[in-house]
């Protein structure tokens, strides 16, 4: 109820600067991702204020953020400088999405897609020695409705319907650190569809595997899970490189919100 009555005390001038505040954020993190500001550049607070027409309070906040994702340190008498990429935080939600804006999309994707190569079908695997009876039945359903989206052409609604099924095998590994990277997965989906990165008409075989992934778990058959699910990261693999080579129609891509 606290959580609820702070939201209602909340004013304009508190939802204009909450904006501001992730306009800047985005602008910034943006361009330096894209290399429009590297650390050859000699920035000051000042300097971004003109460049974004922002208060020093928002540029001062939005520096925090990033500094906190490892892209820059603010030094006083100084400027701010902006770090080399090895030092970013590479499996933040925002950074993943603003490399996915980014002239380097191509190769954020190829990351994310060997990423979850190595984590998702021994997720898979797991969940199917330790998945509920209850989550076990949402997870067949979810399939369900990945393959009644896909069919349909509803490229949103397969978009949410099938990375909240990945995220559920994720959770359900029972290992907590995979947990983490489901938001990881869900980004390489949206992104692909964003970014016009997905087929403009899915594959049955491929709707097929995420039933027989399901089904696996389901059953407890562990290799089966591993193994559909592999399956599925490959044809998106392949996916991608036919649509990036022009072989294959992606879809329209999907306004972002």
């Amino acid at each position: 109820m606290r959580f609820i009555a702070s939201i209602s005390r909340m004013n304009d001038s508190d939802v204009v600067a909450g904006t501001l505040h992730s306009q800047v954020l985005d602008a910034l993190g943006t361009a330096i991702v894209d290399e429009e500001l590297t650390s050859a550049d000699s920035l000051t607070i000042d300097d971004l204020e003109q460049r974004y027409s922002a208060s020093r309070s928002v540029v001062r906040e939005s520096i925090r953020v990033l500094e906190s994702m490892g892209m820059v340190r603010a030094r006083r008498r100084v400027g701010v400088e902006i770090l080399p990429s090895t030092e970013w935080s590479s499996f933040d939600a925002r950074l993943i999405h603003w490399r996915l804006a980014s002239k380097n999309r191509a190769e954020q994707l190829r990351n994310l897609v060997e990423l979850r190569r190595a984590v998702e079908p021994e997720a898979a695997r797991l969940a199917a020695m330790r998945i509920g009876p209850a989550a076990a039945g949402e997870l067949v359903g979810r399939a369900a409705r990945v393959w009644a989206a896909g069919t349909s052409g509803n490229m949103e609604d397969f978009v949410t319907q099938d990375v909240e099924f990945h995220r559920l095998i994720m959770t359900e590994s029972g290992n907590d650190m995979f947990g983490k990277l489901s938001s990881l997965i869900g980004e390489v989906i949206s992104g692909r569809a964003a970014y016009g990165l997905m087929p403009h008409s899915h594959s049955p075989y491929g709707l097929q595997l995420h039933l027989d992934v399901a089904n696996a778990i389901q059953s407890r058959n562990s290799a089966g899970a591993a193994q559909a699910l592999l399956e599925i990261i490959d044809l998106t693999q392949e996916e991608i490189k036919k649509i990036s080579e022009g072989e294959l129609t992606g879809n329209d891509a999907l306004a972002q919100h």
